[in-house]
């Protein structure tokens, strides 16, 4: 079974293309949702978080500083405590 996404030009034509599925035997269930678009979002030519792309110095950095204001989460220093600490007892796991 495959599941394909179609995206139609206005609300008016979506119930013409309903019509056409219901003739067609082989489509077994259809639907639409509601485009809401102060949800979504576009992406640009401007967007830095692309597949393939490696991110840029700055960009990591913009990365970090939302994950260290980011509520509930640890701060760069108290992460490499922590890690730094991991790291130690594995250690002494393994030399043992």
């Amino acid at each position: 079974m495959s599941k394909i996404i179609v995206e139609i030009d206005r609300p008016s034509n979506v119930k013409r293309f309903f019509n056409i599925l219901e003739d067609l035997k082989y489509v077994k269930f259809y639907t639409a949702e509601k485009e809401e678009a102060k949800n979504l979002i576009r992406l640009t030519d401007e967007d830095w978080i692309k597949p393939g792309r490696p991110a840029t110095y700055k960009e990591f950095e913009q990365l970090a500083t939302a994950m260290e204001e980011d509520k509930g989460g640890y701060d760069s220093a108290t992460a490499l405590k922590m890690t730094l600490k991991e790291i130690s007892e594995c250690r002494k796991e393994k030399s043992r």
